[in-house]
């Protein structure tokens, strides 16, 4: 069985979230280019480590068909919370 072979990903941004963060970043893994949204946390020894909740892209339309779904959210949050 071949093993399966990832290349460093490449942090694109954080969001800070309490004792977590939230990583966007992409990768290659085993050929294929993927973008990810996932909470990453410290562990004991102080290194960070996918946790177990996010999201991973395998294209570029399922990537932005996300992100034009959360801009429409984010107005309609805006407006149910400004009421």
């Amino acid at each position: 069985m071949k093993d399966k072979k990832q290349d460093k990903e490449l942090v694109l941004a954080e969001i800070p979230k309490g004792n977590f963060k939230i990583r966007i970043t992409v990768s290659h893994f085993n050929g294929t280019k993927l973008a990810h949204l996932r909470e990453w946390f410290k562990d004991p020894d102080g290194n960070m480590k996918p946790g177990k909740n996010g999201l991973t892209f395998g294209s570029i339309d399922s990537f932005q068909a996300f992100v034009r779904s959360i801009l429409v959210a984010e107005k309609k949050v805006v407006k149910a919370l400004s009421k």
